[in-house]
Formats: structure tokens, C-alpha cells, sequence
């Protein structure tokens, strides 16, 4: 029966894999490398050891003093690209499985030799798209978790089931090939394994589809300069409406000739400052180009 579900899960996993290869996915302006139906192998080594200073009993003797404790952790695997969610464009996200065995080496002589496995829910955030200066290497940046069961088999404390766990951050030296480091906790086992590892990882299939954000940058780089002009559009009605409506007078133009104007005094809390509007020129598409000028009795401008 084991054997039978077994043949089941591989056969299904095979048939994910050949369907996804096959399928089309829509080009996104924020994504990552991996693409459903991706298979990637990987390894990491994990120093997990630790010294304890107190006292210790080994083959009947106690004693006191410092002890090395504690494990290295090789830890072959594989994980399949279950699934890119697609929000309105943007699929940084890529959800994957992932099988896990685990080889405990002792790292003294109080240790001993475990073996385990264990299977985990693995969730990805890529970076690719981004399109600004220095980009392409985020574009390579892929963070990840790793959530599991894990379970030692051979283990001299006896068969032990517990929580498993592994995150860090991958950078991929090519399309394919990734190396990272991260942390990993390995609770199948009466003490917990916990160390910093290094991972190599190699992905095979196709890579997902990613156009940037090169138009979202363009657009809000227009949406800038629009709001900007408008500013000066509003700063150029305010000093005309100061020039022409000071004082609540309205000084008529249609009858002010090119290279004409006048000069306007006004008093305000016993100070005195003058406006001149000049007429320069009429442009060839009915609009005109006017001199406006503010400034002080003593001649120094107003800014």
C-alpha cells in the first residue's frame, strides 16, 4: 500500500510538471524567475554545533569544563514550482513543495550519526522587473521560506517527528543556477538543530515571463512632469493676477500696443512697491508674451 501511494504522488508530481511546462503564462511586469512546474534540485550544509561550558557526564565520569556539541547537517532536496499568483500584472510570489532529507554528522565524540526527512511548504519573492540603474541585480535576489515536517528515523533517541523550517536569501549566478544562505531549524530530535547553512541550487524548466515596469516608471515620470508644469501654470496666473488685479482694479490689455505698457504704484502699510506690465509681443497663435516686473522705490526687484 505505501509503495502503491507512493507510485501515486510521483505519478502526479511527473504529471504536474509536463502540463505546466506546456501551459501558457501571461508576461508580468514584477516577477521572479521560477515558473510552475519548475524542478530544482539542491543541497545545503549547515553547522550546527555549539560549545557548552558547565558540567558533563560521558561513560560514568562527571566533569566540568567546556564540550563541543552539536552536528553538521547536510541536507539534499528538491523542490517543484506549485504555483505564480498573478495580481493585475504583478507575480513576484511563486508558492512551491519541497522534499528534504537530512544526514546529521557528529561533530564529537559525544554526538551520534542521524538520519531524517521531511517534507515543507516553500514560498519565493523575486525581484526581476524592476528596470532602474542597478536593477539587474536585484532582478537576481530571490528571498525564500521553507515551512515542514520533518521526521529522524535513525536516531539514537528513537523515532522523533517535529517542526521544520529554513529561510534565507538565493542569488542566481545565471538564469539556472542559484547559491544563497540562510538559517535552518531541524526539531526532529530531542534537541533541535539549528545552525547558518549554505545552499546550491540548480532550477530546471521555464523561466517565467517578466516585461518590467519600464512603462509604469514612464508614466509616473509624465504624471510628475504634468503636475510640475502645472505648478508653474498656477505660479504664472498668480503674478499675472497680482499685476493686473492689485488693488481690485482690472487693467484692460486690448488697447496696449507691442512694446508698450506702464508702470502701477502702490502703497501698503506705508510701504511703497511698483508693477510694470509691458506688452512685448503677440505670438503667432493668439497668445502674448507680456514683461511683468515687481519691485521696490529704491529699484530692487521683489521675488
Amino acid at each position: 500500500m505505501k509503495k502503491f501511494v507512493l507510485s501515486a504522488a510521483v505519478c502526479v508530481c511527473l504529471l504536474f510538471m509536463v502540463s505546466a511546462l506546456y501551459a501558457e503564462e501571461p508576461a508580468v511586469q514584477w516577477g521572479s524567475y521560477y515558473s510552475p512546474g519548475n524542478f530544482i534540485p539542491e543541497v545545503s550544509l549547515s553547522y550546527e554545533g555549539y560549545r557548552y561550558n558547565g558540567w558533563h557526564y560521558y561513560n560514568g565520569t562527571s566533569y566540568y569544563g567546556w564540550r563541543l556539541y552539536g552536528q553538521l547537517g547536510l541536507y539534499p532536496g528538491a523542490e517543484i514550482i506549485m504555483w505564480n499568483p498573478d495580481i493585475e500584472g504583478f507575480s513576484p510570489f511563486a508558492l512551491g513543495l519541497s522534499g528534504v532529507a537530512r544526514i546529521g554528522v557528529p561533530l564529537s565524540r559525544y554526538e551520534s550519526f542521524t538520519v531524517g526527512a521531511g517534507a515543507e511548504a516553500v514560498f519565493h519573492l523575486g525581484f526581476r522587473g524592476f528596470d532602474f540603474p542597478g536593477s539587474e541585480y536585484l532582478d537576481r535576489v530571490d528571498l525564500f521560506v521553507k515551512l515542514g515536517v520533518g521526521f529522524d528515523f535513525l536516531n539514537p533517541d528513537g523515532f522523533k517527528v517535529g517542526f521544520i523550517s529554513q529561510a534565507g536569501v538565493n542569488y542566481f549566478l545565471n538564469d539556472r543556477f542559484n547559491v544563497g544562505v540562510s538559517y535552518r531549524y531541524w526539531g526532529a530530535n530531542n534537541y533541535g538543530r539549528n545552525g547558518v547553512a549554505v545552499q546550491a541550487r540548480y532550477r530546471f524548466g521555464k523561466t517565467s515571463d517578466v516585461k518590467g515596469m519600464g512603462k509604469l516608471w514612464d508614466g509616473l515620470n509624465t504624471a510628475v512632469g504634468d503636475i510640475t508644469a502645472l505648478s508653474y501654470v498656477s505660479q504664472f496666473y498668480t503674478f499675472y493676477s497680482i499685476a493686473a488685479y492689485t488693488g481690485g482694479y482690472y487693467y484692460s490689455s486690448s488697447d496696449v500696443q507691442e512694446g508698450t505698457g506702464g508702470i502701477w504704484s502702490y502703497k501698503s502699510d506705508g510701504e511703497t512697491f511698483f508693477i510694470e506690465r509691458t506688452f512685448l509681443e503677440a505670438g503667432s497663435e493668439g497668445g502674448q508674451w507680456w514683461l511683468l516686473r515687481y519691485f521696490t522705490k529704491d529699484g530692487e526687484e521683489v521675488r
